[in-house]
């Protein structure tokens, strides 16, 4: 997974490459935090573009219900937009991933 922060850049952070795949929003991801029950904390990288990615296979519309690990990555990259990671750097795919509507 790649990140991507404003216009859907990639940040000097994001390593580039061919094992990436696809990106999500990674830069300044408004998180909670631990200091209260209603704080909230800013964070950056590609750690903070994972859960984009493992809360977009929840709604995805696979079947049967109990699909198998290689059936939902496969629904999740299929559904991705290509053409709008820029400054990817070489090798990356031009591919941000898109969380399907219900």
């Amino acid at each position: 997974m790649g990140a991507t922060g404003r216009q859907d850049k990639k940040p000097a952070f994001s390593q580039p490459g061919s094992a990436l795949d696809p990106f999500a929003p990674g830069a300044s991801v408004a998180s909670a935090s631990a200091a209260s029950a209603s704080g909230r904390v800013t964070r950056s990288g590609t750690s903070a573009a994972s859960p984009h990615a493992a809360g977009a296979t929840v709604p995805h519309p696979v079947e049967p219900p109990r699909a198998a690990p290689a059936q939902v990555e496969k629904a999740l990259v299929e559904g991705v937009v290509n053409g709008k990671a820029a400054g990817r750097g070489l090798g990356s795919p031009d591919r941000l991933l898109q969380v399907p509507r219900p």
